[in-house]
């Protein structure tokens, strides 16, 4: 496989150090995401670790109680990408059915933590922001020389 990753003009290999000096430790936050992904390794972290690290967390079903600490906007949005998604022939999202009080009903399976951004998924990499993030790792300071910033784009729909 040919593992390239472009950078402004500069080629990166996805085997790469994401960091020079390398680091070994790394939280990742955005303010598009009312989580952090946390990435801990015994050798040093790779541009590959990183890309892997926020693809598998997106990939995830959001919580109960991450649907609900969004706000009513979010949520619709987050139903109406779960919808979009479940109705592309090319997604692996399909309605589920569910016996609720001896009715069955069909339903959408829960979002993914993805559709939290709606179009904004375009990776364009890490950045340090200390303000933003002293605020959100208030809470634990041991992790904010750890910390970096997601930095993301929007991304226009394939099929629009």
């Amino acid at each position: 496989m040919f593992q390239i990753w472009y950078e402004s003009e500069r080629v990166v290999l996805l085997t790469e150090a994401v960091t020079h000096p390398p680091v070994r430790s790394m939280i990742i936050i955005s303010k598009y995401l009312p989580w952090s992904i946390s990435i801990k390794k015994y050798s040093a972290i790779r541009c590959k670790d990183v890309v892997e690290a926020v693809y598998n967390t997106l990939q995830e079903k959001i919580s109960a109680s991450e649907f609900w600490i969004a706000s009513p906007e979010k949520r619709k949005i987050m139903q109406a990408v779960n919808e979009r998604e479940t109705d592309n022939s090319r997604s692996k999202r399909k309605y589920i059915t569910t016996r609720i009080k001896g009715r069955e009903i069909e339903r959408l399976d829960t979002p993914l933590r993805v559709d939290f951004l709606d179009q904004m998924t375009l990776f364009k990499g890490l950045y340090h922001d200390p303000k933003m993030i002293s605020e959100r790792l208030a809470h634990d300071p041991e992790s904010i020389e750890d910390a970096w910033v997601l930095s993301l784009g929007f991304s226009p729909d394939e099929d629009a």
